[in-house]
């Protein structure tokens, strides 16, 4: 359009001024003045091009920090409800022991009383790396707005609190009467159901064991640690109540702002003993849908067991969840499956499986 004009101004500048002389100066004047303004607006157009160019981009690094920023979460949250449904499995483990004990088998039960008392690690979360990448355009009322809110809501420093060792919830009640009853000690983990500790500890509690930690749990002082050591769970399971709301309602914000965001998984496989490569070594699965984090594999598995985890690593992995049958939990347990040739799916957005035996020849 530039080009438009200026061939115009030119035409009419070659054209015998009706005026003379002072008629050429004055079209020379208005050549030149209409040569400013269009290198004026050119200038113009060139900042409002470049303006609408570091905008875009921005708006690109501004949600390429979300993804990640949304898979981060996405994995605190499994984390939490996994750390909120093992002490669920541990207050209904204290409420077997207060009010059934005799009919627990002896070496279950000492299990038991050392597992109830097992805490959540620290957990290492990515959030607030991520967080601290997020960029956002001052004058983005909505960019701000976005920004704002995640800040508010994910200051991690709870965590430590929550979990730390000084945390008067986290003391150990039982533990010491064992230990001043010369009951050999174990070592508990936390998310370890004493089912799979029994086989590495039978041939560490002898009948004296048993008939000692039998005698002590009819005790007051043992009854009451129980209840104490309930009362405290029951405040950290509830605790964790609104740590799981904030998130949930932080991945709608983010999606509500940004709705293509995508999981940012990668190198999802599966892991267990139901394969041939066991539990040191993954089988990778294919990436099917991007945006929704599906997975799947065509495997003959054998009679065993197997979970999914990230980067042929345990930092991110995922099993069976006690309380949604066909659903996943982080660092849940191990998942049965019978010899068979199979199509395994997962969905790492709604964390979700499916398990269809195939006929390995057609596929299908």
């Amino acid at each position: 359009m530039i080009k438009f004009f200026r061939h115009i101004r030119k035409r009419l500048l070659s054209e015998n001024p009706p005026g003379g002389r002072a008629g050429k100066f004055s079209k020379y004047l208005i050549y030149a003045i209409g040569e400013i303004v269009l290198v004026v607006i050119g200038i113009l157009i060139a900042l409002q091009v470049n303006n609408w160019n570091e905008k875009r981009k921005n708006e690109n690094l501004f949600k390429v920090t979300l993804d990640h920023l949304y898979t981060s979460i996405k994995v605190d949250l499994d984390i939490l409800h996994y750390y909120q449904n093992t002490i669920k499995d541990q207050i209904v483990m204290i409420d077997e022991i207060i009010e059934n004990a005799d009919n627990i088998e002896s070496q279950f039960l000492i299990n038991m009383l050392f597992y109830i008392e097992t805490d959540p690690n620290l957990y290492s979360s990515e959030t607030s790396f991520h967080l601290s990448n997020l960029r956002f355009d001052p004058s983005n009322k909505t960019q701000n707005n976005v920004a704002k809110r995640i800040t508010t809501f994910l200051n991690n420093e709870w965590w430590n609190d929550y979990f730390s060792s000084s945390n008067k919830r986290r003391e150990n009640y039982i533990e010491p009467i064992l230990k001043e009853a010369e009951i050999p000690i174990i070592l508990a983990s936390f998310g370890f159901s004493p089912i799979d500790n029994i086989p590495l500890y039978t041939h560490i509690f002898g009948q004296k064991d048993i008939d000692d930690v039998r005698r002590l749990n009819k005790s007051r002082k043992f009854q009451n640690a129980l209840n104490t050591l309930k009362a405290n769970k029951i405040f950290l399971r509830d605790g964790l109540i609104t740590f799981i709301e904030d998130r949930k309602f932080m991945l709608a914000d983010i999606k509500k702002y940004y709705p293509e965001v995508q999981m940012l998984f990668e190198n999802i496989g599966i892991v267990g003993n139901a394969l041939e490569t066991g539990w040191f070594k993954s089988v990778p699965m294919t990436l099917i849908d991007e945006k929704e984090a599906i997975w799947e594999i065509k495997i003959h598995l054998n009679k065993g067991r197997f979970k999914f985890r990230a980067n042929d690593s345990w930092t991110q992995n995922w099993g069976e969840n006690s309380y949604s049958s066909g659903s996943l939990q982080m660092n849940g347990r191990d998942i049965p499956v019978e010899e068979g040739f199979y199509l395994i799916r997962v969905n790492l957005s709604n964390n979700d499986y499916s398990i269809k035996s195939i006929n390995k020849n057609s596929g299908n």
